[in-house]
């Protein structure tokens, strides 16, 4: 079968989906119990000033924040006895104060408080018809029949009361004003008018002239949410009347069968019937709105941002919305992937072309199909177009009007109605993603196999001589400055005069190098600053060399971008596999110049009117900005034209609310306040923000001051979770975004009370610290008395032995000068003696040689064991006393060596008891031995002063000195050394202290306290 004979089945099957191509003028969001609302009946409506929804359905009243309906009821709310909720009776006051009437009573919400009023209060009947309130803040509540009054706090019956002027108002006649008049007010009817009581006050309710007041029947009346009265009559049923502020308008030529129920800020009447048809009535004429069916709308307002609400009978909560993101293509049911497109253009003449299995060309309201000559694009159920010749993957127009388009298959012209491929172009071959002609007239193709040129009849590959990877090429741009830009699945190049060249290899630090990267589509804007994007790595901005790089961590909406386009607003509108994101440039450029705060993202897809937001990833263009200011986005399913003058940004700030709190997963009550109590671990706060555009696009940050160091970035999450905050006081706040980025910085607020356990109390630690320290102290004092119980038996121990070494050494003394002593003085004169009476000439002769010898060795043993004698226990200490025995030492140090010695020595002969003096001698004596053999010192100076408590012994002389530490041991010294005289020292119960310095000397201080009976002895 060839084409010409398929064109009659397919100019019908486009036919058939022209419908499609008119855009509706309304998008309906609906809410239903399939995506939340308790009920499918809305009885009543009303956005309060905190930014909730609030609606009544037949057994409870529900607040809805965008996300989340919150249903409150008599069976899981204090105070909430009410049922069966009725019509518009639904009323905010000037407190803040929700009012709610059913047939149980009236329901008042305030300050997170339930209160129901029935008869047992005050009212007439629990039957409520109304609920308004008067100039003065005076809360009027209508029942069936009666009518009450909330004033200053308290409930008042107004009627039925003896006396009362209401009485006889208080039934409204069904025949004169229909079955719902008593839901508007109390009426008066006399032969001079009618009234209405309304508001705290009776009013001339205004009638058509020449109408007799007392014959008139009114079919239907209806009382808006902007207090606009709405009535008909039932001679006329296709005129309305409109009361507003005592001004009276007519509106003729209504649809007889409609009921209206609320007139939009454009001037829209909405009007919904029985039957469940509904339709908009402006100026005279009548739109059918078939998307919306519904038997009745029982209010309908606009919301603080505009959008426009409707409650009704059966069908749900609806919110309508301005369509302005249409598809205008039409949708093939017998072959879907004729749906499928993936590249659109506006030629010169305003006509769009789109590719898909065939080139599609939309004019003036008919649609025409382009193939190959010779193809036979066979439709078979539910298949393709066969050939990959006949897919269209990319679009261009030349100078001249030429169409090219490029295929799966190659390279083709519009030529006579058909797609030819001929002369050098033929010989491409394979997928083709981007054309472009440039300034010298080159044309530039882009395909999976590479790049190519073709310059009059020559055709060019290039490859990887001429600079370019082996990869496909996706976008082709050509920059004011006459650069070439090439975009692969390898990265960004640019042409030389050699060739090709690698693009920003060395982008900014952090950053994902665009080396590998596959670029998606390049755009200069009117500052001459490039931008990449990329399939996987965001968006790169290249301005003078520098480059910077924003992924969904900066704020993007997706990291994959297929297309950027810039409205007049100078806003981005990024493409992408899930939605299409408006982003502002100033904001990008304002991170790159080093800002910190992320951009705000906006999506917009299925939602706002798209048949689909899936896009064609390869194939250029895959969307433009057109003639007229639109924006055209290729798709999965059509299409989709997107106007961005509609897309109003939203520069209100939403409400921020925090609504419910767990504590250990059990819900707690606040009051803008919570306290932790000890053993109390987890505390989930849940918040919200009041915008109801792309509600699920709000973004928030929260922190708790005094625990958080800074704001915790959560995203669309709408809870916060703590664990085992410490005790304190902190403050928790949140903050909200709409979908714009505008932010509310106030946001909302809660104070949060960790009480501590007992042993996390100051007082507890206290205790315990100081049970710690006196246990410590008590340690140390045991340890303390250990180490001086340790001491004082070390230092006993010292004595003791000293004692005894000295005890010891006095025995020798007296055992060498007693014993060997004498016996060697014996042997001396034994040898004089024998020596004097052997007379002269034997000594003459050389024969008592010998003896001579013997006595006089016997002499010098002497001297020896007097000397050692003296030296293990000085006899003038015990002959003579201490003070001697002291200037003994001084008198054999002078005669042993050339030092001058200086003294100043008192007496201390009865300060010591006596077996403690040696120790006090031994000090002195070891210290000038050190002197005379170690010092080499020319001046010594000895003190020994007495005081009233103490004896201060000071020997300081000129000598080498040395570093203290890095001295010879004892040991190594000889003697007593440093050690022995500072045990001498404590015996004496006194301090020992020594000062050297290498080339200054060396000085020996002792301070020995005087025992109170030597001191006592010394003051008598």
């Amino acid at each position: 079968m060839r084409l010409c004979a398929l064109r009659p089945l397919f100019a019908a099957l486009i036919a058939a989906s022209l419908p499609a191509l008119l855009p509706a003028q309304f998008r309906f969001d609906s809410w239903t119990i399939e995506n939340g609302l308790p009920q499918n009946s809305i009885w009543a409506l009303r956005q309060t000033r905190d930014g909730y929804l609030w609606m009544t359905t037949s057994s409870s009243l529900v607040r809805f924040d965008g996300i989340r309906f919150r249903e409150f009821n008599r069976r899981n709310t204090p105070g909430f006895t009410a049922d069966n909720f009725v019509a518009y009776a639904l009323l905010e006051d000037r407190q803040g104060c929700l009012w709610a009437g059913s047939q149980a009573g009236v329901v008042r919400h305030c300050n997170g408080v339930f209160t129901t009023f029935t008869t047992k209060d005050g009212l007439p009947r629990n039957g409520i018809t109304r609920l308004d309130e008067d100039d003065q803040g005076t809360v009027w509540i209508y029942t069936n029949p009666g009518l009450s009054k909330w004033k200053d706090g308290r409930l008042i019956r107004v009627a039925p009361e003896p006396g009362s002027p209401f009485n006889d108002f208080l039934t409204a006649s069904r025949r004169r004003i229909g079955i719902d008049g008593y839901n508007f007010g109390l009426w008066k009817i006399e032969k001079n008018g009618w009234q209405r009581f309304a508001n705290g006050r009776w009013s001339n309710f205004p009638l058509p002239p020449g109408i007799d007041p007392t014959t008139l029947e009114i079919s239907s009346i209806v009382e808006d949410s902007r207090n606009r009265l709405w009535y008909r009559f039932r001679n006329d049923l296709t005129t309305y009347y409109c009361l507003h502020q005592g001004r009276l308008t007519t509106y003729t030529g209504m649809p007889r069968d409609n009921f209206i129920s609320y007139q939009d800020a454009a001037g829209n009447i909405w009007q919904s019937s029985h039957a469940g048809h509904a339709n908009l009535w402006t100026g005279g004429r009548i739109t059918p709105l078939e998307r919306f069916r519904t038997s009745y709308v029982f209010r309908a307002f606009e919301d603080a941002e505009q959008a426009l609400w409707l409650g009704t009978r059966n069908a749900g909560l609806l919110r309508v919305s301005p369509e302005w993101i249409t598809t205008v293509t039409p949708r093939n049911t017998v072959s879907p992937e004729l749906n499928e497109i993936s590249t659109v253009l506006q030629d010169h003449d305003g006509s769009i072309w789109y590719g898909s299995n065939g080139l599609f060309h939309w004019s003036n309201g008919q649609l025409q199909v382009y193939y190959h000559k010779g193809a036979t694009p066979f439709l078979k159920a539910g298949g393709p177009v066969e050939g990959a010749e006949n897919i269209v993957s990319a679009l261009f127009q030349d100078g001249d009007g030429t169409i090219w388009a490029g295929t799966w298959d190659g390279l083709a012209r519009l030529s006579g109605g058909y797609l030819v491929s001929d002369g050098p172009h033929a010989a491409i071959r394979g997928q083709i993603a981007a054309i472009h002609r440039d300034r010298a007239g080159v044309l530039w193709v882009g395909a999976r196999r590479g790049l190519y040129s073709i310059h009059g009849a020559v055709l060019t590959h290039f490859s990887a001589p001429h600079g370019l990877p082996p990869a496909g090429v996706s976008v082709i741009r050509e920059t004011r400055d006459g650069a070439l830009w090439i975009g692969t699945s390898a990265g960004l190049f640019r042409r030389t005069p050699t060739g090709f060249a690698r693009a920003l290899t060395a982008p900014t630090p952090g950053a994902q190098h665009l080396d590998d990267q596959d670029i998606t589509d390049l755009y200069q804007d009117s500052a001459g600053v490039l931008w990449i994007a990329t399939a996987s790595y965001g968006l790169y901005r290249l301005e003078n060399a520098n480059i910077s790089h924003f992924t969904e961590s900066n704020g993007l909406g997706s990291s994959s971008i297929f297309q950027i386009l810039e409205d007049a607003g100078q806003y981005f509108w990024l493409s992408s596999h899930a939605a299409i994101h408006r982003v502002r440039k100033a904001d990008l450029n304002a991170l790159a110049a080093g800002a910190k705060t992320p951009v705000a993202s906006t999506a917009f897809g299925k939602t706002d009117g798209m048949n689909s937001a899936s896009h064609y990833p390869y194939g250029q263009p895959s969307a433009i900005r057109a003639a007229d200011g639109k924006l055209w986005f290729a798709t999965d399913d059509g299409v989709s034209v997107l106007d961005p003058r509609a897309a109003a940004v939203n520069h209100r700030q939403p409400p921020v609310h925090i609504e419910d709190l767990t504590i250990d997963g059990r819900p707690s009550p606040s009051n803008g306040a919570i306290t932790l109590k000890p053993g109390q671990l987890s505390l989930d706060i849940q918040y919200t923000a009041l915008s109801f555009v792309k509600s699920n696009q709000i973004r928030f940050r929260y922190r708790m001051e005094g625990l958080d160091p800074d704001w915790i970035d959560a995203g669309t999450r709408r809870t916060a979770y703590y664990t085992r905050i410490p005790p304190g006081s902190y403050t928790f706040r949140v903050i909200a975004a709409n979908s714009d980025g505008v932010w509310n910085n106030q946001g909302a607020s809660l104070a949060v009370q960790v009480l501590p356990a007992l042993y996390q109390t100051w007082w507890f630690q206290l205790a315990a610290l100081l049970a710690v320290a006196a246990s410590i102290a008590a340690a140390w004092r045991f340890r303390v008395s250990q180490l001086q119980r340790m001491q004082s038996l070390q230092q006993a121990f010292s004595t003791r032995l000293i004692a005894s070494q000295e005890e010891e050494r006095k025995r020798i003394a007296a055992e060498l000068h007693d014993s060997i002593g004498q016996r060697l003085v014996i042997v001396k004169n034994l040898a004089l003696f024998f020596l004097r009476a052997q007379g002269e000439e034997a000594v003459s002769s050389g024969k008592l040689r010998p003896i001579e010898e013997i006595s006089s060795e016997a002499a010098l043993a002497i001297d020896e064991t007097r000397e050692i004698s003296y030296d293990l226990r000085p006899f003038q200490l015990d002959r003579l006393g201490l003070t001697k025995a002291i200037e003994g030492i001084v008198r054999a140090a002078s005669s042993a060596s050339s030092m001058r010695i200086s003294q100043n020595l008192d007496n201390i002969d009865d300060v010591f008891p006596e077996e403690l003096r040696i120790n006090f001698y031994r000090i002195v004596q070891e210290s000038f031995s050190n002197v005379i053999h170690h010092s080499q010192a020319t001046e010594v100076n000895i003190r020994v002063e007495r005081a009233e408590r103490e004896v201060l012994l000071t020997i300081r002389d000129n000598g080498l000195g040395f570093t203290p530490g890095a001295a010879k041991s004892d040991s190594e010294r000889g003697g007593f050394g440093v050690t022995g005289m500072a045990e001498r020292a404590r015996s004496l119960n006194g301090r020992f202290s020594l000062h050297s310095t290498p080339g200054q000397g060396t000085t020996v201080s002792v301070r020995i306290p005087i025992p109170p009976a030597q001191t006592r002895a010394a003051t008598q």
